[in-house]
């Protein structure tokens, strides 16, 4: 049996999550990432591609899922990391800019009041 901090396990346990997501079986899929990250959290360092692929895939099911402000802290951290290993035009970094600026814009619009004028 494989440790709980082996990669090619949370490697196979990222492709179940995915799998998951693709089965509509969402909350199981974000616990699954949730785990992963965690363990690659506390076992890579915050520049290892493995971990920031997989804080990625949780920030994207977070903001998919109206679970802003979640998405709005890994994702802050993902751009903040990416920003030390990156140029400035990288495409995965401006993939990570533009889904926080998207939860950003979601957060801001969720506290909004929404104002409906009868006719």
């Amino acid at each position: 049996m494989l440790a709980d901090e082996d990669s090619s396990r949370l490697t196979s346990e990222h492709s179940l999550a995915r799998a998951y997501l693709d089965d509509g079986r969402i909350k199981e899929a974000i616990e699954i990432f949730e785990r992963v990250v965690a363990i690659r959290k506390r076992t890579l360092a915050d520049e290892d591609y493995s971990r920031l692929m997989s804080e990625h895939a949780l920030a994207r099911v977070y903001l998919d899922n109206e679970i802003i402000e979640e998405a709005i802290q890994l994702l802050e951290h993902i751009v903040a990391v990416e920003k030390g290993l990156f140029e400035e035009n990288d495409p995965d970094r401006l993939i990570s800019l533009d889904l926080l600026t998207n939860a950003y814009t979601r957060l801001e619009s969720s506290s909004r009041p929404n104002y409906s004028i009868a006719k």
